[in-house]
Order: C-alpha cells, then structure tokens, then sequence
C-alpha cells in the first residue's frame, strides 16, 4: 500500500446522537463513528486490489450476471427430468410452484422492462422449467 495515500478520518456524530442528527438531517453514513484506523486500511487495501487487474468493468458484470442466469436455470432441469421420468409429483408443493411461477413471470417482464438480456433469457427458460413442473404436479396430482 502507498504511504502517501491518505484514508480520510471520519465524521464523528454531532451531539445528541445518531437518531437527533438523523431527525435534523446531518447524520452521515452508518457507523461512520466506529471506523478505526485498521478498518481504514482493510477498505484502502481491497479498493486498490478492485481498482487494479480485478477492476469489474460493465462487460465483466455482464459475464456475473449471464453465469448467474445459466447456474440458477440449470438448477430446474433435474426437477423436470425426475417428474418426466417418475410421472408422478407427489413431493412438490403446487402452492409454492405456482407462486414461484407467478414470480419468474415478474422477473422475465422485469428483465424485459430494462432490457436484460441475462435477465429475461434466464427467466424466460425458468418460466418454462417451472410452469412444465407446475403443470406436471396438476395433471399427476
């Protein structure tokens, strides 16, 4: 770490507290009071690490979201499989397939909305997956 990088000392809270700052609308961040001068450091040293050759660019967030998308929507295949195989549903909740169904249509909209591709292609799959073991678990009981 740079000897000459400074970590600024924070603002303590003015008298009468937290809460009386709050209500007077002076109070900073959370817990700035308690910061010690180690836990300046901790934060010094991993924003220069983040800052440098592992720095997140707008490219690299999407690669975390499209990952996320692919493992969170793989994750129903061996629940779809085992219906398909088994033809029988008896240890699925219908109630919670059909509002987690009900939620995966809200997030593929969502995705749609702000124009996600990792969002609306992982829902969309997931909307699928989920409404095929939903209706899976009405036809088979």
């Amino acid at each position: 770490m740079d000897s000459d990088r400074h970590v600024p000392h924070p603002v303590r809270p003015p008298p009468g507290g937290r809460l009386e700052a709050a209500r007077r609308g002076t109070a900073g961040p959370p817990f700035e009071h308690r910061s010690r001068p180690a836990q300046q450091k901790f934060v010094a040293f991993w924003q220069e690490r983040w800052e440098g050759p592992f720095a997140l660019s707008a490219s690299n967030i999407e690669v975390v979201g499209y990952a996320a998308a692919v493992l969170t929507t793989v994750s129903f295949v061996p629940q779809v499989v085992k219906v398909f195989r088994e033809r029988q549903a008896a240890g699925i909740s219908a109630v919670m397939y059909a509002l987690f169904t009900a939620g995966v249509a809200l997030w593929l909209l969502y995705g749609v909305l702000i124009h996600s591709l990792p969002v609306t292609l992982a829902n969309g799959v997931a909307l699928g997956l989920a409404a095929t073991v939903l209706t899976m678990k009405l036809r088979l009981g």
